[in-house]
């Protein structure tokens, strides 16, 4: 490393200039997140993405620290330790731009925010937010809290100046939901179909168990929220669709009973079946397409045994349950309620069983430990094959 050099909050930086052997796999990883944090608070410019930086610099400083004192030579890496130490003067600049960035922000949102924080728990307010969407296909930022028992009763907080995440607080402050039944990010109508709210969950946010099925029953509580059900477009860009086929005009009330559709047709039936399918052979490319990837992470490595344990990803695929849900588009194309219902239940029991497989056996979660390449097979399947157990469950 040249003494000239100047250090960059950039983990490419690092892995171009550090002496070959000095592994730095903290400051690295310290680096990756103070460069999406900077991202962040470009983007954004608000007092968290701010706080967010303030932490990732001070993890960056005790990272640079602990490569000199752990990792480097005071001999054979002077020039190094050198210009490790110009990181104080790089973090204390960015500090300070932060600090006076933080001191003009404008007050005006925070007393909006606060003046309308009520507005934003009105149903009426809410409705109003909806049909701004609808009319406009405008963006506004959202965070829903889900009602397990109740779903009529969930709350969802829609604002155009407030953040995401101030709505989250907002709504945790009223202590009905808990972190694992909320979720936030932005929403807006679909562009294809009128009848679908999409909610863009933000990088830090979760996906609660359930929602498309609690989401879809909150939404049709209340005409006046103007959608139907839902679609979710997960951190990373993976899109979850509501599989549940909507027919408004012979859906029942709730309460009541009897079928509104005819007994011999299962024109609604065959198009959720034929979206289950294409939903598991959609999850087994992505998880073969992830571990592929980390095969060639670990083939890449010189040691032997990571060589091996690539040779034996390869069969991973090989040992998933044959799980064929196109029985169940046979029965629909078929046009017999009864085989239809047969075919359901006996599908539901084999997707339960999957489920139990893969999400407490070790098959998947041992991957997404790797410390090599980010995988998230083992949440993505259990995700999947609980939407459809539960499309199954009400079919049957």
């Amino acid at each position: 490393m040249k003494l000239n050099s100047k250090p960059e909050l950039s983990p490419k930086w690092w892995s171009a200039e550090k002496p070959a052997e000095i592994k730095g796999t903290e400051l690295e990883k310290a680096l990756q997140n103070v460069e999406r944090a900077l991202s962040d608070e470009k983007k954004k410019g608000d007092a968290d993405s701010i706080d967010g930086c303030l932490s990732a610099l001070e993890t960056v400083g005790d990272a640079v620290e602990k490569t000199i004192s752990k990792e480097c030579d005071p001999k054979k890496h002077k020039d190094a330790i050198a210009v490790l130490k110009k990181f104080d003067d790089i973090i204390k600049a960015e500090t300070k731009r932060l600090a006076e960035v933080q001191s003009n922000l404008s007050d005006e949102d925070s007393e909006d925010e606060e003046a309308n924080e009520n507005k934003l728990f009105d149903k009426d307010y809410v409705c109003k937010m909806m049909q701004l969407m609808r009319s406009t296909g405008r963006e506004l930022n959202f965070c829903f809290g889900l009602n397990t028992k109740t779903p009529a009763e969930s709350q969802l907080l829609l604002c155009r100046k407030s953040k995401p995440e101030k709505l989250l607080r907002a709504l945790k402050k009223t202590g009905e939901f808990n972190n694992r039944l909320l979720t936030y990010g932005t929403a807006l109508p679909d562009s294809e179909d009128g009848q679908t709210l999409v909610f863009r969950l933000a990088d830090s946010a979760s996906e609660p168990p359930q929602i498309l099925k609690l989401g879809r029953e909150f939404l049709r509580s209340d005409k006046n929220l103007r959608f139907r059900k839902l679609k979710l477009v997960l951190p990373g860009g993976q899109t979850v669709e509501d599989m549940e086929a909507d027919d408004e005009n012979t859906e029942t009330a709730a309460g009541q009973s009897g079928n509104a559709q005819s007994q011999d047709d299962l024109t609604q039936e065959l198009t959720t079946a034929k979206k289950l399918v294409t939903a598991w052979e959609e999850t087994l490319k992505k998880v073969s397409d992830q571990i592929e990837k980390l095969r060639e992470a670990l083939q890449a490595q010189a040691d032997p045994t990571l060589q091996n344990l690539s040779e034996g990803l390869g069969n991973v695929m090989n040992q998933f349950p044959d799980l064929d849900l196109s029985r169940l588009v046979n029965a629909a194309q078929a046009n017999d309620r009864a085989a239809y219902n047969q075919t359901a239940a006996q599908s539901a029991k084999e997707v339960r069983d999957v489920h139990e497989m893969l999400a407490k056996g070790p098959l998947l979660s041992t991957i997404d430990q790797n410390p090599f390449l980010k995988t998230n097979v083992h949440t993505w399947v259990k995700a999947v094959l609980q939407r459809i157990s539960d499309v199954l469950a009400t079919a049957a």
